[in-house]
């Protein structure tokens, strides 16, 4: 397994290589996702299950909406989420986890895409940002400044692979962007919060008899 450090350190990371690709809102979200990532992470980490993505997906209406005739109405997968081909299946090997989640990230810019308009998208974010308790107003005011190029930014720069490394489950080096430094323009009181925060917290050093 994985060290819980480790898997919070990638998701930062994907966390601020995202927040480079938003133009002039980039240093801003950096500054957010250094500031807030303690909260975010929490809140990513009780909430980003397997039941909250299969809804969110769609591909689990069976188990929310019930029917009386159940058994006269066809149900369908989306998008050929979690369908991969037999000949890929046998040449990826341990990747399979990586593909489906590509598989699915893909999926969810589509639903984003066909079903989603940019004030209706502004709404979903409220709705989160409203969750994030210290964070809500901070939060509410940067979606009502930046909704455009966030949805923008997910709608025509997501990139799957990156998306799934973010969370841990792709192996990195696929996509060449994940590879440059990352040099975000943040407020030096950001910096020095973050600095102290990722700083290995040493035992202190016991006196020579100390225990005799």
């Amino acid at each position: 397994p994985v060290p819980c450090l480790l898997i919070r350190d990638q998701v930062l990371e994907g966390f601020l290589r995202f927040c480079g690709q938003m133009g002039s809102f980039s240093d801003g979200c950096s500054s957010v996702a250094l500031t807030y990532f303690n909260e975010i992470y929490d809140h990513m980490s009780k909430e980003f299950n397997a039941k909250n993505v299969c809804h969110m997906s769609g591909a689990c209406a069976s188990r929310f909406h019930q029917h009386e005739e159940s058994q006269e109405i066809e149900i369908r997968p989306m998008g050929g989420v979690g369908i991969i081909k037999v000949e890929s299946e046998q040449s990826m090997g341990d990747d399979i986890p990586c593909k489906l989640c590509e598989q699915l990230v893909d999926h969810l810019r589509d639903l984003l895409i066909a079903n989603t308009t940019e004030l209706e998208f502004k709404q979903v974010l409220e709705g989160l940002c409203k969750q994030t308790k210290a964070f809500s107003e901070e939060c509410l005011n940067l979606v009502d400044q930046y909704y455009e190029e966030i949805y923008s930014t997910l709608v025509h720069n997501l990139d799957s692979n990156s998306a799934c490394f973010m969370i841990g489950v792709c192996p990195k080096g696929l996509n060449k962007a994940l590879d440059g430094p990352i040099m975000p323009i943040v407020p030096m009181r950001v910096a020095i919060i973050h600095e102290q925060s990722s700083a290995p917290r040493t035992p202190p050093k016991k006196l020579l008899g100390e225990n005799e």
